[in-house]
């Protein structure tokens, strides 16, 4: 009897700065079969947050531009994506 695919996978954003950390992540998810988007920093990060809506954000709270502690910010200002579930790291 064959199968039945799982509906969809969970998707996790991560927002990060350091490319090494964000690969680290992306294999230890996608091996444990989550779909992995990885962004650089906060601006980039609430751009992903708002077209994608992950299921997990994780959050370094030290970023270039826009870091995550205003991210925090300008997430609970945002109706679309105030209630996404979100892990500072």
């Amino acid at each position: 009897m064959k199968q039945v695919a799982q509906e969809t996978e969970k998707l996790i954003l991560c927002i990060e700065d350091e490319a090494g950390m964000l690969d680290l992540l992306r294999l230890i998810l996608e091996t444990a079969g989550y779909r992995f988007v990885g962004a650089h920093d906060g601006i980039e990060g609430l751009e992903v947050m708002r077209q994608e809506l992950p299921d997990l954000v994780l959050l370094d709270l030290m970023l270039p531009n826009v870091d995550g502690a205003e991210v925090l910010l300008q997430k609970k200002k945002d109706h679309t994506i105030k209630d996404l579930s979100l892990i500072h790291i």
